[in-house]
């Protein structure tokens, strides 16, 4: 994968913090990590952030020699008072997507299923007006189907067919696995293939997709709005949100995307690429958005 936008990587988990709680640790930094200019900069920066109240969590910046900060900030858990450290699993949200995207991606590898296929050749129940719909148009936003969240609040599936290829900001890669969990779905969903193809291989011990609150262990970071109110993760929908890990593990997960260790490059560059789409224009690839950039390519 050429990422040719930052010379920096940045991976920040984070729940948000108060000003009141953000006074309950000092900072965590690595002390493995050698320290430049730019760390102490980036230190400063961050610490700054966590004093006022604005940050809480922990962050991991790279470039591509290397990591060049990793520290944490705060509490993870403020019922147990639990610091959050680089180690702490926190709730990835949106950039669960890449993750399921990449399984996807791995399938398709393998010849388990086919991007242009319908995703009706998977699951024949679906309502025609779903099923039209084609396995890229999924991953990249472009199917035109509701997300879970609009559908539960009443959105209407019936003008799917007209939505579908424009650039309608629907169908993000997590109702790839909600609507539909791909071939191998039946006896393996996307979360089981996490597990076994990304989660395994990458050495990720501490990255989990959840599916039931049990699995929030005690050193796994809780989510506070901004008035430090208890708004942790529910939703339980495999696929676009409910993937946790650690800086340090998505840090490995970025590594290999450069690698053919999880797929091939050629498989990965369709990722990187906007989709093409019959209205409009759009910057998502295949989980991930991405813009040109006068220096480059920003992913």
């Amino acid at each position: 994968m050429n990422k040719t936008a930052f010379a920096v990587l940045a991976f920040v988990l984070a729940g948000i913090a108060t000003r009141a709680g953000a006074q309950a640790t000092n900072s965590a930094i690595s002390p493995s990590v050698p320290r430049t200019a730019k760390t102490r900069g980036i230190e400063k920066f961050m610490g700054e952030l966590y004093r006022r109240g604005q940050f809480n969590g922990a962050v991991l910046v790279a470039d591509r020699e290397g990591v060049i900060y990793r520290g944490a900030f705060g509490l993870a858990n403020r019922t147990t008072n639990v610091a959050f450290t680089p180690d702490t699993p926190s709730c990835l949200a949106s950039l669960s997507k890449p993750l399921t995207s990449l399984a996807v991606m791995m399938l398709a590898e393998k010849g388990s299923i086919k991007y242009d296929d319908h995703i009706s050749d998977y699951i024949r129940e679906l309502p025609p007006q779903l099923g039209v719909a084609k396995v890229r148009q999924l991953l990249s936003h472009t199917s035109g189907i509701p997300d879970l969240q609009r559908s539960e609040r009443g959105a209407s599936w019936h003008d799917t067919t007209s939505r579908l290829g424009k650039n309608t900001g629907t169908a993000t890669p997590g109702t790839c696995c909600s609507v539909f969990s791909l071939r191998e779905c039946r006896a393996c969903p996307c979360l089981n293939t996490c597990r076994r193809k990304v989660f395994g291989p990458l050495r990720m011990t501490k990255s989990f997709v959840l599916t039931d609150d049990k699995e929030k262990t005690p050193d796994v970071a809780r989510a506070y709005n901004a008035f430090g109110t208890a708004d942790d993760y529910q939703a339980f929908v495999t696929g676009d949100g409910g993937v946790y890990s650690t800086v340090d593990e998505f840090y490995l997960f970025d590594r290999a995307l450069y690698t053919d260790e999880l797929a091939h490059q050629s498989t990965l560059a369709q990722a990187f690429t906007p989709a093409s789409v019959r209205e409009g224009s759009t910057t998502y690839g295949f989980g991930w958005n991405i813009k040109e950039e006068s220096f480059g390519k920003r992913v």
